[in-house]
């Protein structure tokens, strides 16, 4: 199996809402590129999955997940029906011994069918996001560590077991057996193959009980965020400017000429964060994973992958063009509700 477009470290893409077109960042890009590739047909996401459909050696090491359920009978483990699972969506697939790739993303039902890759019809209206990373192999330690905390749903896998005997956290997470001591979260650093890229992923269990940007994210890269996430119910959390650490939400984003695309957080699927107006490259993060700033999501496992890359940072955080200003102060007392917030562009932060 070849990483990511053979010899590259990652890849990142995101659609667009009511239709499959879609942008991306390469290693080398410096701006946003709009695709020729419609996502549901063809492109790095569909080469991406086929290496791991296409592939017939029972060396391989993968793990498919996503918290939308198929079919009962598709499931796999002794606990497939109850709401244990984590609020997450992504593939991880190692050729024994060589280096693979870890994708993030956010679409319900992508390839529920394991036999070929199949994009949903009703992730259509939505914009998704997809994080694809290639790592060594070693890596898969790290990674069963992470997942055995947030405790995704699997809904295929393979296992070697000499892999198995190596990695027994990866075992437990692919049969989707929780451990009965596991951390409530935890944040591991990681590197892409070749170094190109410093990782710090954070993963929480379904016991954390707050918010995953306010009350960790934010403190832990000792920043304020913007974070995009899907605004849709009253459960939804309000930009937050309590304490050393604001945490604000993103309402519109608007890409530049060189992809074209405009639209409200009503309408996107993804979740993502920046830091806020940092000017020391050492603090520029973007984080992509698994959880909304909703209330819901405080009891529902899940987790982030925040990479510190200025152009990265940059390029994301030009696309925010309004965000959610914070409740005036003399109505902190009371309950936080949207006719007293105020959108700001974002120039004007």
């Amino acid at each position: 199996m070849r990483p990511l477009y053979s010899n590259v470290s990652r890849f990142i893409a995101y659609k667009f809402p009511h239709g499959f077109s879609y942008a991306y960042i390469s290693p080398t890009s410096l701006s946003w590129s709009r695709s020729h590739y419609r996502i549901n047909s063809e492109g790095a996401i569909r080469f991406s999955f086929d290496q791991v459909f296409n592939n017939s050696k029972n060396s391989l090491v993968y793990g498919m997940y996503n918290d939308e359920k198929p079919s009962p009978q598709r499931l796999t483990g002794k606990e497939s029906n109850g709401p244990w699972w984590g609020h997450m969506k992504g593939i991880f697939a190692f050729p024994e011994n060589k280096s693979g790739f870890w994708m993030i993303h956010s679409v319900p039902k992508l390839s529920e069918k394991f036999d070929a890759f199949q994009f949903p019809p009703t992730a259509r209206h939505y914009a998704q996001h997809f994080l694809c990373l290639s790592l060594s192999f070693d890596t898969l330690g790290d990674i069963a560590n992470q997942l055995l905390i947030a405790r995704p749903l699997i809904q295929s896998f393979n296992l070697p077991d000499s892999v198995a005997s190596r990695f027994p956290a990866l075992q437990l997470v692919l049969e989707n057996k929780g451990a009965h001591n596991a951390s409530t979260n935890k944040s591991v650093n990681l590197t892409t193959l070749g170094g190109e890229l410093q990782l710090l992923h954070f993963s929480k269990s379904n016991k954390f009980g707050q918010d995953l940007y306010k009350n960790w994210i934010a403190l832990e890269l000792n920043s304020s965020l913007i974070a995009e996430c899907w605004r849709h119910d009253r459960n939804d959390l309000p930009s937050d400017c309590s304490g050393d650490f604001w945490v604000r939400n993103a309402l519109h984003l608007k890409w530049p000429s060189s992809a074209e695309a405009s639209f409200n957080s009503t309408v996107d699927h993804s979740k993502w964060a920046v830091t806020d107006r940092q000017v020391d490259d050492r603090r520029q993060w973007i984080c992509l994973g698994d959880i909304n700033r909703a209330e819901s999501q405080f009891h529902r496992g899940g987790g982030a992958m925040c990479i510190n890359n200025s152009t990265l940072w940059k390029l994301f955080y030009d696309i925010i063009h309004v965000v959610e200003n914070c409740p005036l102060p003399h109505f902190s007392a009371l309950p936080l509700v949207r006719p007293w917030l105020t959108l700001v562009p974002a120039d004007r932060m």
